[in-house]
């Protein structure tokens, strides 16, 4: 009896999982059958996609590279060039105030110190 019973679940499962890998295999197979069909139109909107969102966003870092294009950065680079060397060159003409004024105030305490050792 009990053999009979362990019979009868073991068929019981494995028809059950025959039919769930028929089901998912079917699935698998209208799934594959639809891509075939409508995957390259889904490339192809996927791409003209990207393309309009780099045009619209002006989205550099992709747009440099493409060939026409990207002669609009180049004028872009060298004005960038252009501010990033007047800023450096303001950044030093402020440290070295700075620094003279700091030499100077250093001066000017050591002698009032002198000044006040001499009274």
């Amino acid at each position: 009896m009990f053999r009979k019973t362990v019979t009868i679940l073991q068929f019981k499962t494995t028809t059950m999982s025959l039919n769930r890998s028929k089901s998912v295999i079917s699935k698998l197979n209208r799934s594959v059958k639809y891509l075939k069909v409508w995957g390259l139109s889904g490339m192809a909107y996927g791409v003209t996609g990207f393309v309009i969102l780099c045009y619209m966003t002006e989205w550099r870092t992709v747009l440099q590279y493409v060939p026409y294009y990207n002669g609009k950065y180049a004028q872009i680079t060298e004005k960038e060039r252009l501010d990033d060397i007047q800023t450096e060159a303001e950044n030093k003409e402020r440290h070295e105030n700075a620094t003279q004024g700091y030499e100077r105030m250093k001066e000017e305490k050591q002698q009032k110190e002198n000044n006040s050792r001499i009274k």
